[in-house]
């Protein structure tokens, strides 16, 4: 008991006080801890949705684009939509926008991304440089804006040249008949 007593009078053991303290600070730096854990880890999770929201419109603008690049004739557009043949069958395919919706021959696009939807198509004439005498060709920007229900947005533009519908011959020369 003597050794007790001497350890209090030289002040050597910590007080409930000393006690106290340390335990709310240590309650600091884990609640700091866990918050910048919980920050990085919102982060990592909201780019990961963002890259795969980039890469679905990738995959779907490249999709279009190689589509109207290879159609042997572009039959009609507008600033949200478009009809053109088929590059495989022959088939007249036609995309369309409408309410938050890109539409293949009426069917919705099928998207993968996680509650992702199409929140803009839009096409618009390039002024051409390469203009030819009996307008075979037309030079079309494409946009497409793709967002999620995370506030996650990616837009892509593209422009490629499609071959038009020879107005004297109309559609027989994409028919190939």
């Amino acid at each position: 008991m003597s050794k007790f007593k001497s350890s209090l009078k030289n002040g050597t053991g910590i007080t409930l006080i000393e006690l106290c303290v340390a335990m709310a600070m240590t309650t600091i730096v884990i609640a700091i801890i866990f918050t910048t854990w919980n920050s990085f880890n919102r982060h990592f999770f909201n780019q990961r949705r963002k890259g795969a929201l980039q890469g679905e419109l990738r995959q779907i603008t490249a999709t279009l684009n190689s589509h109207i690049r290879r159609s042997p004739a572009v039959l009609s557009w507008h600033s949200n939509g478009i009809t053109y043949v088929s590059p495989d069958k022959g088939d007249t395919i036609v995309y369309e926008f409408y309410d938050e919706h890109l539409l293949i021959n009426e069917e919705p696009l099928p998207i993968i991304s996680q509650e992702a939807f199409i929140s803009d198509f839009s096409l618009e004439e390039v002024e051409q440089s390469i203009i030819h005498e009996r307008r075979e060709h037309i030079l079309l920007s494409i946009q497409v804006t793709l967002e999620n229900a995370f506030g996650n947005q990616a837009t892509l533009s593209s422009t490629i040249a499609a071959k038009m519908v020879d107005e004297e011959d109309g559609a027989k020369d994409s028919w190939n008949f």
